[in-house]
C-alpha cells in the first residue's frame, strides 16, 4: 500500500541539481591548477576538511585560504575567490534541468542544500540552475545549520507546510538522507556519476509515489 501522496519535493544542488565534484576528479584538477604539491596535499586537504562544515554555516572561505596561505606556504593567484573557482568547474546537470519544468507542473519544489556563503547567488548567475521557479530554498550558510543535523530538516519541513509523509528529499549522500527517513519522508539517493540513469530512475519513482 503507498504511504500519503508526494505533495513537495526538495533537491540537493551540488551532486543532484548541479554537476559538483561529487565523485569525479575535479579536486584534483584544483590543486593541480593551484600548484599544491603531493609533499603538501595531506594538510591541505586536512585544513580544508576541518573547514568546510564551518564555512557551510557561514563562515567566509577566505578564513580558509589565508589559514592555508599563512600555515602551509599555499601560493594562491592574487584576489583569489576559491568559492567562485569551485563554481567555474560545476557544470548543469541536463537530465535534472529538463525534468523540473515538469515537476513544477505537479509539485512544489525546493532546494535544501549544503552551501558556502554566496556560492548559491554564484550558481544561479553562472545559469547552472533555474533562479525563480522554486517554492522554498533552504541554504545552510544563510540558516547556520548544515546537514546532517536534524534542525535543518525541521525548518525544511516547516517550510513545505505538508506532512512529512509527502516530502520526497534527493540528495546524492546517503548520510545526508538517513534523519529525514527517519522522520518519515520520502528519499531518494542520486547519483552523479551516473546522472541520465539516476534520473530516469528517480522520474520512475516519483511517479510511483504520486
Amino acid at each position: 500500500m503507498k504511504n500519503k501522496q508526494i505533495r513537495f519535493i526538495y533537491f540537493d544542488v551540488g551532486g543532484v541539481v548541479v554537476l559538483d565534484f561529487s565523485k569525479t576528479n575535479k579536486w584534483d584538477e584544483m590543486l593541480f591548477d593551484l600548484g599544491i604539491t603531493k609533499s603538501v596535499r595531506p594538510q591541505f586537504d586536512e585544513l580544508f576538511d576541518a573547514h568546510e562544515k564551518k564555512i557551510c554555516v557561514g563562515e567566509p572561505i577566505s578564513v580558509f585560504v589565508e589559514e592555508a596561505r599563512t600555515k602551509l606556504g599555499i601560493k594562491f593567484p592574487e584576489n583569489y575567490d576559491m568559492t567562485a573557482d569551485f563554481v567555474n568547474r560545476f557544470e548543469k546537470n541536463h537530465s535534472v534541468l529538463k525534468l523540473l519544468p515538469q515537476l513544477k507542473n505537479n509539485f512544489k519544489i525546493g532546494l535544501l542544500t549544503g552551501q558556502y556563503p554566496d556560492m548559491l547567488n554564484m550558481i544561479f548567475e553562472k545559469g547552472l540552475l533555474p533562479k525563480n521557479i522554486w517554492d522554498v530554498i533552504i541554504d545552510s550558510s544563510k540558516e547556520g545549520v548544515t546537514k546532517p543535523d536534524p534542525r535543518i530538516y525541521e525548518l525544511a519541513e516547516k517550510q513545505a507546510n505538508v506532512d512529512p509523509e509527502s516530502i520526497l528529499f534527493v540528495d546524492n549522500k546517503a548520510k545526508s538522507l538517513e534523519y529525514p527517513k527517519s522522520k518519515g519522508w520520502q528519499v531518494f539517493e542520486y547519483d552523479p556519476a551516473n546522472p541520465e540513469d539516476s534520473t530516469s530512475k528517480l522520474r520512475s519513482f516519483i511517479a510511483n509515489w504520486s
